[in-house]
């Protein structure tokens, strides 16, 4: 039969580590690293070198070419707040300088509103203008493009800007006097109009110029009547 022996040494009960007190030096050099990382951060956003923005059309592919760039330079985002501000036009500059802090301080909040604000589609239809070189087929798609981007969609809402932003006045009348049932519709009528009437000068690509005013013969000598 096996005979266990009992040991008959003391138990030693764990004691619990105490947590280190930080003292004054430890805060300081904390403080210190601290400090230097902010710098390091501060000139990281301070090195992002990208084109100021000078169509706020253009918002979207900014902020996105902004981003890029920012984390090639290791600058977080929320610390690019203060310096967008410096590559926005003017009046963009001045519209963010009156939001309130809460959002002009917080980079996901300042981007959705400024897109929002400028770069939405019913800003965009605002400021789209017919170029002399743009035939109606070729420009009106970047109106179905907005309009694609649309929640809500109420063709009569575009129908009158769009007219008001061809560069054709005779083809603005010949369309303000018909009525359209959608925006389709007047983009069809217009291109139409367009072609049957030449219009727009395919191979030279640009609009023929009209001649609104009436054109006198100049005398020399004045007839009285």
């Amino acid at each position: 039969m096996a005979i266990t022996t009992l040991s008959t040494e003391p138990r030693v009960s764990k004691v619990p580590k105490v947590p280190k007190v930080p003292t004054e030096t430890s805060l300081e050099e904390e403080f210190e690293k601290t400090k230097i990382i902010d710098y390091i951060l501060e000139r990281s956003v301070h090195n992002i070198n990208i084109l100021p923005l000078k169509d706020p059309n253009d918002l979207r592919y900014w902020f996105s070419e902004f981003k890029s760039e920012a984390k090639i330079q290791g600058a977080p985002l929320r610390l690019c707040t203060k310096t967008l501000s410096k590559f926005m036009p003017r009046p963009i500059t001045h519209w963010i300088g009156r939001l309130p802090i809460a959002i002009s301080t917080d980079w996901d909040s300042l981007e959705k509103a400024m897109i929002e604000k400028w770069a939405s589609p019913p800003h965009k239809m605002k400021h789209l203008q017919q170029k002399e070189d743009e035939d109606v087929a070729t420009y009106s798609v970047k109106w179905q493009f907005l309009i694609s981007q649309l929640i809500t969609k109420n063709d009569e809402e575009y129908i009158t800007p769009f007219l008001q932003s061809l560069v054709s006045l005779p083809l603005r009348c010949t369309l303000a006097s018909i009525e359209f049932l959608d925006f389709n519709q007047l983009v069809d009528k217009a291109i139409d109009i367009e072609r049957r009437a030449g219009l727009f000068d395919y191979r030279l690509k640009k609009y023929v110029r009209e001649k609104t005013q009436p054109t006198y013969r100049k005398y020399k000598n004045k007839p009285r009547y």
